[in-house]
């Protein structure tokens, strides 16, 4: 998140969440559009969830007396805007409304 005074963080950080740790995700936006995944991790206080094999990164990792240095790839999160639930036995992407009161399935 930018710079922002704490009482405009906690303004713009999401209050309510329909997309929790488990949930079958399909990425709409970004480099890794269409891509389908398990969330593995919501970081709530950035907006931000992990999901499994979409958003990799190499990250290095320095040498240590035990370890040679090495490279490894890792996810990295993304913006909670940019993924929507998918429905688990069609496939289809779920959009929800506001009140999660109608259900729209979308196309595969």
């Amino acid at each position: 998140m930018p710079n922002l005074h704490p009482k405009q963080l906690k303004a713009a950080l999401n209050k309510t969440w329909k997309i929790l740790r488990g949930d079958l995700v399909q990425v709409m936006k970004g480099k890794d559009v269409g891509k389908q995944g398990v969330i593995k991790k919501v970081l709530r206080d950035r907006n931000r969830v992990i999901v499994e094999g979409v958003a990799l990164v190499k990250k290095h990792v320095k040498k240590t007396k035990d370890t040679p240095g090495h490279i490894i790839t890792k996810e990295s999160s993304i913006h909670y805007s940019n993924v929507s639930l998918v429905d688990p036995r069609t496939g289809f992407v779920i959009f929800l409304n506001f009140f999660c009161k109608r259900i729209h399935l979308g196309q595969k």
